[in-house]
């Protein structure tokens, strides 16, 4: 095979399969080059490669030294010649094989494209489909609305006037019965007096001519209605598209933090939403549905940023082992605990408090944990309201707090604070662990336990 008379077809079939082309370059070598020798000295020297020059040369040929080029021969690299073929047969094939995956990965992708086109195409039929089945299904009820009012209002028409027609048939026959002996009749008072009731027959019948109802039907049809319709349809929707490469192709969404804005809830089973702004509690059910308001003496102020749910077992017996809240007021300091109904149980403070944010219940041991920015420290109560010890204190160290947004007590009796961190402790307050900060973060704020959100 002559490398001057490869055809086109016979270029694309190697460049479809690289080993082909790997295959085609040995037979060609093995043809035309099975013996490395110098045509001039065929018989004695071998031909060699200069790398460095990229000159085919022999030793008889150039006198023993490579004289195409002024340097040293330590500086050049010789190699046989047939060892820079197959060398560069290999760089060939790796350079073909190369070429052949970026070929396929780039008809992957656009194949991928074409996909993607064809599934757009088909949601965007199938919304146009459902939408004009919608305007067409409204359009069949506003007809047969109409249609219908057209055969009712006919309706009534029609049934005045055969109600009409109906005593213009029985008067007509009357007087065909009052008449048909009428030859038979020789008695002139008889005939006299048929006379005087066809006179007044006469007079009765004239009421009858007119007809009791018009045959006036009008269904007015609104030219602005169906110009606004024709409008209406006309924005109905719009084809967009773009000729962006889905490589330069970006999608740009408003940072998830950027305005956040939380309130503390509690859930049991019933939602229960602190309402700071209004002084109440929203109620809402399982499925988020408002229920109702609960306010409180103890919300007042707009000033009551915690909340949470406790177990009451108070020793009256109609709130003995029911379900109720507990609330934190910052502003007056007092920590209220109150009924789901909004009947008041029990309340505490204590001198210590400064800024009381938060509150959490731990529900094994019952204690009331008020999370305080004044002292940057959480009180740990009992159910009495007695301070059985602290956590933490000020400061940015682990189990040091700056401005805490949220308390909350885990599965295990955790007890889980946030402020630019989230930091765990124990049921006795000894410090765990810390999540660090977000880089984007300030205060974390609102998440989650079993039990509720503080």
């Amino acid at each position: 095979m002559d490398l001057h008379k490869v055809t086109e077809t016979s270029i694309k079939k190697i460049f479809v399969n690289p080993n082909v082309l790997y295959f085609f370059f040995n037979v060609h070598i093995y043809k035309h080059f099975s013996n490395f020798n110098c045509f001039l000295y065929f018989s004695f020297q071998e031909l060699l490669f200069c790398e460095t020059c990229d000159t085919v040369f022999c030793l008889q040929c150039t006198g023993g030294s490579n004289h195409s080029s002024t340097s040293g021969d330590s500086e050049h690299t010789i190699i046989p010649f047939s060892i820079a073929i197959k060398r560069m047969s290999e760089i060939l094939l790796y350079k073909a094989n190369e070429c052949v995956s970026k070929l396929k990965a780039a008809q992957d992708t656009v194949t991928q494209e074409l996909d993607r086109l064809e599934n757009a195409k088909q949601s965007c039929l199938d919304a146009l489909e459902k939408t004009f089945l919608q305007i067409s299904d409204i359009m069949s009820r506003t007809h047969e609305e109409l249609a219908k009012n057209v055969t009712d209002a006919s309706a009534t028409k029609r049934k005045v006037l055969e109600e009409q027609i109906a005593l213009i048939q029985a008067e007509t026959e009357k007087v065909q019965s009052e008449c048909e002996d009428l030859q038979y009749q020789v008695e002139v008072r008889s005939i006299t007096a048929r006379i005087s009731n066809l006179a007044q027959k006469l007079d009765s019948v004239s009421s009858l001519s007119d007809p009791r109802e018009n045959a006036f039907l009008s269904c007015d049809v609104s030219s602005d209605v169906i110009r606004q319709v024709e409008k209406s349809l006309a924005a109905l929707a719009r084809v967009r598209t773009t000729t962006t490469f889905p490589s330069l192709s970006t999608l740009s969404l408003k940072d998830v933090f950027a305005a956040v804005n939380p309130f503390p809830i509690s859930i049991s089973p019933q939602v229960y939403v602190l309402d700071t702004g209004n002084s109440r509690i929203k109620v809402l059910d399982s499925d988020l549905r408002f229920v109702r308001h609960l306010e409180h003496p103890a919300l007042l102020g707009k000033s009551c940023t915690g909340i949470a749910t406790i177990h009451i077992d108070d020793t009256e017996a109609e709130l003995k082992n029911k379900t109720g809240l507990i609330v934190v007021n910052w502003r007056s300091k007092d920590v209220t605990k109150i009924t789901s109904e909004g009947d008041t149980v029990s309340s505490f403070t204590h001198a210590d408090f400064i800024e009381p944010t938060d509150v959490a219940v731990d529900p094994t041991y019952g204690h009331i944990l008020i999370a305080d920015n004044g002292p940057a420290c959480v009180f740990v109560f009992d159910t009495r309201g007695k301070l059985l010890f602290q956590v933490g204190k000020k400061g940015s160290t682990p189990g040091c707090f700056s401005l805490m947004s949220s308390i909350t007590v885990g599965a295990g009796g955790e007890i889980i604070i946030a402020d630019s961190r989230i930091q765990v402790f124990n049921g006795k307050g000894d410090f765990m662990l810390e999540f660090p900060q977000d880089a984007k973060g300030k205060n974390l704020t609102r998440w989650c336990s079993g039990q509720g959100v503080g």
